[in-house]
């Protein structure tokens, strides 16, 4: 399918994501107070996959001194690692081609064994019985608290009911060992060897504290999905006689459309294959809700599969009112000034400089969710060699029931876009910079906030990957170098015991507001 580089008709905002305009996140203060209770080591799990739990085995990257799943890095070459000569680097340490995909999909299949995975593929090991206890996959972290999934109907008659809230417990299994062992987990049933370096952890960074609140619910979000008479939509609609005149230029002269896009032909199109309604899968809308009050409840709408999906298989086709980008971008209705994104049900084209709005109308597309594991993408078609479609397309395997999901669209400013999107772990560059300066309070504030002004319009992230999502990583990994840091400074400024202070003296202020204030009252 076609790739997804950065748009290079992007519409960059004025930096506008300043606390003062948008609902503060959690204190960061409160937040840190909490981590203390219980102290971690600060060694770390970081993957190709981006997720932080211990399968049991994982390899030591001695440069920087982090942890990696060795079934993510050497899928088919498990022999070699385990020789004592084998030298191994983590991707940023040591650039290069390596099977992100499919190593994203071995974790979600060992994070929820009832995905059904592609028929091809070897048996997925299971965790150790070691493995740090998790949320079921069909519920998710909002606002700081477990609820279940958008991916299920919440108040319906026989489904299962919500799993118990999962018991936080310090890491102290993992049978990884360092690299200048064997850099490899033995089996399950040989002993522990003599480690070199602590075990990997799965609890580091920790996970975010009980009462955190990655987002609230705007006044958009409480209405979004209440209003059913939307009428549906097969074809496309203009916003002005320009819209349609652009689309013929970009299609019948290519010298226009490499001037103005900045493509060619060949990375736009694609012609729509004949037996496509044939071959096209059958997707459901469903609901989900959660009361927050006696007189409130929130709702989600979604897309989901009902069977099996394969990689580059055609979808839903999306269909509303097509306009220009840079249009949408000045209508302050629009929050663009606020989101650097555009709104739900709105979709900006990745590589034309075209948004599609499906607000008003729109076909059963518009209801596709946004997140930051998306098993989809938005590609354009021909039929007739000139009528365009836009299509939703799978991105990898779809088990059934599982939700249909976008990746999220940031246009951030140019002097912030790459760093926060890099920090989020949203960046198409994965690489480190050493030079790179560490996030201070002030940039971890307005990157704080700005998530939370854009969870708050679409009802969170649709990965449902509760701390492994990665706004939540965000946050988690910030805090836990902050704990960090105030641990080892702690150490270093210890006084003799005869000198120590008064326990009742802690240090904490005692006016720190709890992460809730000025948030929906919770359940």
């Amino acid at each position: 399918m076609t790739d997804r580089p950065a748009s290079l008709s992007a519409q960059y905002p004025d930096p506008s994501q300043t606390a003062s305009t948008i609902v503060a996140a959690a204190p960061l203060e409160h937040a840190i107070d909490k981590g203390e209770v219980v102290e971690e080591e600060p060694y770390t799990i970081k993957c190709i996959c981006n997720f932080a739990d211990d399968d049991g085995s994982t390899i030591f990257c001695e440069t920087c001194e982090t942890w990696q799943h060795i079934d993510c890095f050497y899928p088919d070459n498990r022999e070699e690692v385990s020789r004592e000569d084998f030298a191994h680097s983590c991707a940023d340490c040591k650039p290069r081609q390596l099977d992100t995909q499919r190593a994203i999909e071995r974790i979600l299949q060992l994070r929820n064994p009832t995905l059904e995975g592609p028929s091809e593929k070897k048996t997925k090991r299971p965790p150790s019985k070691s493995h740090k206890k998790r949320s079921k996959p069909n519920e998710a972290q909002v606002n700081g608290h477990t609820v279940p999934s958008e991916h299920a109907k919440m108040n319906t008659a026989g489904e299962n009911p919500p799993t118990a809230k999962k018991t936080k417990t310090s890491h102290k299994s993992s049978q990884s060992i360092s690299s200048q062992q064997a850099k490899r987990s033995p089996s399950y049933g040989n002993s522990r060897p003599t480690l070199v370096h602590p075990p990997s952890p799965a609890t580091t960074p920790p996970d975010l504290p009980d009462d955190f609140q990655i987002h609230h619910y705007s006044e958009g979000f409480y209405s979004l999905y209440n209003e059913h008479n939307v009428p549906e939509s097969h074809s496309n609609k203009f916003v002005n006689l320009a819209i349609p005149t652009a689309l013929a230029r970009w299609l019948h002269e290519p010298d226009i459309l490499k001037q103005e896009v900045g493509r060619t032909h060949q990375e736009v199109f694609q012609e729509e294959p004949s037996d496509e309604e044939a071959k096209r899968p059958t997707l459901e809308v469903e609901d989900a809700t959660r009361a927050i009050n006696a007189d409130t409840t929130l709702r989600w709408r979604f897309l989901k599969s009902t069977t099996p999906i394969e990689k580059d298989v055609l979808l839903a086709e999306l269909n509303g009112e097509i306009g220009f980008q840079k249009d949408y971008c000045i209508e302050p209705d629009n929050l663009w000034m606020d989101l650097s994104s555009p709104l739900p049900f709105v979709f900006f084209h990745p590589l034309l400089p075209l948004y599609i709005d499906t607000r008003k109308e729109g076909s059963l597309a518009r209801y596709v969710r946004r997140s930051c594991k998306p098993n989809a993408q938005l590609d354009t078609y021909l039929s007739s060699g000139s009528e365009y479609h836009f299509w939703l397309v799978s991105d990898r395997h779809i088990a059934p029931n599982e939700q249909i999901t976008l990746p999220w669209d940031f246009r951030l400013e140019k002097s912030v876009g790459p760093r926060w999107l890099h920090l989020l772990g949203l960046s198409d560059d994965d690489s480190t910079n050493s030079e790179e300066p560490e996030m201070d309070h002030t940039e971890y504030t307005a990157i704080s906030n700005w998530i939370d002004r854009i969870l708050s319009e679409y009802g969170g992230c649709a990965c449902d990957l509760d701390n492994d999502c990665a706004f939540a990583r965000f946050h988690r990994h910030y805090l836990h170098v902050k704990n960090s840091s105030r641990s080892s400074t702690k150490k270093k400024q210890r006084k003799p015991r005869a000198q120590a202070m008064s326990p009742s003296s802690t240090g904490h202020a005692t006016n720190s507001r709890a992460a809730s204030e000025g948030q929906p009252e919770r359940p």
